[in-house]
């Protein structure tokens, strides 16, 4: 539990790089459903509802972008660097840094649970 509400620049980088590459696993298996339906003749991995597959397809770009790659560069990467290359202790409002990681879980908590609402995104 300490470690999920450190104040430690090398844990919190740890923290963004671990929820990222869980992020990257979510959207892996995203593209594997999509890919599996568009290898089918016919309706059969996602029963044929082209909104589920339109949320889907947008929920992995998205995911991939906002929660796979810029996480693991700004987030993880810059956490984990940036005070070494300063020589600084630690960063300059290392609870600010704890709470913006955890405010960027419960947005990308949202961003995979709005695939699943009736009207999510589907821009495709």
């Amino acid at each position: 539990m300490s470690r999920l509400l450190t104040t430690i620049h090398i844990n919190i980088g740890l923290l963004y790089s671990e929820l990222s590459l869980l992020l990257g696993t979510i959207a892996f298996f995203h593209s594997v459903l999509f890919r599996l339906e568009l290898s089918t003749i016919g309706p059969l991995v996602l029963f044929g509802d082209g909104h589920f597959y339109n949320s889907l397809v947008t929920a992995h770009g998205l995911i991939i972008v906002f929660g796979f790659i810029m996480p693991v560069t700004m987030g993880g990467f810059m956490n984990l660097i940036t005070p070494i290359l300063l020589y600084a202790p630690d960063m300059i409002f290392p609870r600010m840094n704890n709470m913006s990681m955890w405010v960027f879980g419960g947005g990308v908590v949202l961003l995979v649970l709005g695939v699943f609402t009736e009207d999510g995104i589907a821009s495709g």
